[in-house]
């Protein structure tokens, strides 16, 4: 038995709109994931050259104290967890642990 021309076209079109749906989805989350992660990646480097200027003389000083104190103080206010480490990786202060369990 023919199929209807209708239903010839119909099922054309479904196939074609089903890939257009499916092919802009894919593009639109791939927009929206890298324009995030760009997004977080620019404010967690602004944020660190921000912090820099701060916690740098501290670390050269060797004003533990202090800069354990700045570090819990700026990571409550900007409700983010902080770590400062010295080049050869070890934990000078943390806005959430204490360094030297680190």
């Amino acid at each position: 038995m023919r199929r209807p021309i209708f239903l010839k076209i119909f099922l054309g079109f479904a196939c074609i709109t089903l890939s257009a749906t499916v092919f802009v989805t894919f593009l639109s989350y791939e927009i929206v994931r890298s324009s995030s992660i760009g997004a977080a990646s620019r404010h967690l480097k602004d944020l660190g050259i921000t912090l820099g200027d701060v916690i740098t003389p501290l670390v050269s000083m060797g004003e533990k104290e202090i800069l354990a104190a700045r570090t819990r103080d700026y990571g409550t206010r900007l409700e983010t967890r902080i770590t400062v480490t010295d080049a050869q990786g070890t934990v000078l202060a943390d806005s959430e642990h204490d360094p030297s369990t680190m």
